[in-house]
């Protein structure tokens, strides 16, 4: 949960991080070559940014997936303990 959390407010702030971004562009009303090429530059830092943030999530979902399969194992045991130890 931590982690979507985490990854849901990255995706937020680099949202609104381009949304000023263009209300600027727009404010000042015409843009350059030069700063058009900025603004490009910068959305592709922010798309590898963002694709980063989901390689993340990806690798902790397939470990999150790993543990609980372990911990289904366990219970299963601690179960099966408990049922050996009302008998006894």
């Amino acid at each position: 949960m931590l982690i979507a959390i985490e990854t849901l407010i990255s995706i937020v702030c680099a949202l609104c991080t381009l949304v000023s971004l263009l209300i600027i562009i727009r404010r000042n009303g015409k843009t350059d070559d030069r700063e058009t090429g900025i603004i490009a530059s910068d959305i592709g830092y922010m798309k590898s940014g963002i694709d980063d943030i989901k390689r993340e999530h990806k690798a902790h979902n397939e470990i999150l997936f790993e543990i609980s399969g372990v911990v289904k194992v366990h219970e299963t045991r601690i179960s099966a303990l408990e049922r050996g130890n009302r008998h006894a």
